[in-house]
């Protein structure tokens, strides 16, 4: 295990000022036992059908920011600017899983998410061994530079 079920509780009670969106939640709540997991929820969240907790595996953890990665990359280069931020969520709170120090610093440092976050996901998938799009638009968003559409705005 990665994380025990308290420090995963203690990171989203650290965190969920910032978790407007839910994402935070989500990548902790599916690692939660029910009884841990319910005074987290809205009152009168039903639990009742929710199976059994996922271990907080390295295993598991990789599969799911791999399997997540071309969603964010659709996000970041389609301009969707409250998706690619919430996408970024998820991959901090993945890499705190898997207790990255040196990539969380990269991805909360706000420099690198001009272009919608592009730099921090090639520096994940270079870290990671995930694949990177091979687009113009791409590969210029990801050096923190306009996509190459002239009207779009993501290099203002």
């Amino acid at each position: 295990m990665l994380k025990t079920t308290e420090e995963l509780v203690a990171y989203y009670e650290s965190k969920k000022e910032d978790d407007f969106l839910g994402a935070i939640f989500g990548d902790i709540a599916v690692h939660l036992p029910k009884d841990v997991l319910q005074p987290l929820c809205a009152d009168g969240t039903d639990l009742s059908q929710m199976e059994e907790p996922l271990p907080c595996t390295r295993e598991y953890v990789l599969k799911a920011m791999k399997s997540y990665m071309d969603f964010a990359w659709g996000k970041a280069t389609g301009h969707r600017g409250i998706s690619a931020g919430r996408s970024i969520q998820h991959f901090e709170s993945w890499l705190w899983m898997l207790g990255d120090e040196e990539a969380i610093a990269f991805v909360q440092d706000e420099s690198h998410y001009p272009q919608y976050g592009c730099p921090m996901l090639k520096y994940i998938c270079n870290k990671y061994g995930f694949d990177i799009p091979d687009s113009d638009d791409v590969k210029r968003m990801c050096g923190g530079q306009p996509c190459g559409d002239s009207d779009c705005g993501c290099g203002t």
